[in-house]
């Protein structure tokens, strides 16, 4: 069986366009099973990412993920969402699972002062980002989420040999309070409306 040029060009075309659809995807597809621990409240948890196997397949916000673990959230008004994940070099990522799987942020600053990190006090002897004892790997970021979105924050190591224990702190903002009308304008509103309406009762 032969195949025309035309046919061939027409395929390779398509694959490129094919493989970026399942990469665009495969966090959804991964995650619709629940994988995903829900955020009700504010918690603190001790993860070992060690034995996690990694489904997905393409990159998180352009970083590789090893031993990724997930939390959803779904703000019912604006807010901020604080994360803190102490380890040998963690890194976040927030994907804006309303608008299909699509990045939302990435963090991987290293910014937790060494003597301040969970991960530091208790394995003080363990290498860090570049094997320099006392270096600290962690992050500590606040998202800002939009209303009505749902959220997936995922948190992983850097590279494979970095898995291990990874503290996990959440802390909710309070949400943004949607305006109301003050009271005094209400009042005023029912004042306007008296007086119209007594107005109309004498001219009838």
């Amino acid at each position: 069986m032969s195949i025309s040029t035309s046919s061939l060009y027409r395929t390779l075309i398509l694959i490129p366009c094919f493989m970026s659809a399942i990469a665009s995807n495969t966090i959804a597809a991964t995650l619709t099973g629940g994988t995903a621990t829900p955020i009700t409240q504010n918690f603190v948890e001790i993860v070992d990412n060690s034995t996690i196997i990694d489904s997905v397949a393409d990159d998180f916000c352009a970083d590789a993920p090893e031993g990724a673990f997930f939390y959803s959230y779904t703000p019912t008004s604006a807010q901020d969402i604080h994360v803190l994940a102490e380890g040998q070099d963690t890194e976040l990522a927030v994907y804006n699972m309303t608008g299909a799987g699509s990045c939302w942020d990435q963090q991987d600053n290293d910014n937790i002062d060494p003597a301040d990190d969970w991960y530091v006090q208790n394995y003080p002897s363990g290498p860090f980002i570049d094997g320099s004892e006392g270096e600290s790997g962690s992050e500590n970021f606040t998202f800002s989420l939009d209303a009505n979105i749902d959220y997936i924050i995922a948190i992983y190591s850097n590279q494979s040999f970095e898995r291990g224990e990874i503290r996990v702190s959440v802390t909710l903002a309070a949400a943004t309070p949607v305006p109301a009308s003050p009271l005094w304008l209400l009042g005023v509103m029912a004042v306007l409306l008296s007086v119209f309406g007594a107005r109309k009762l004498r001219n009838a």
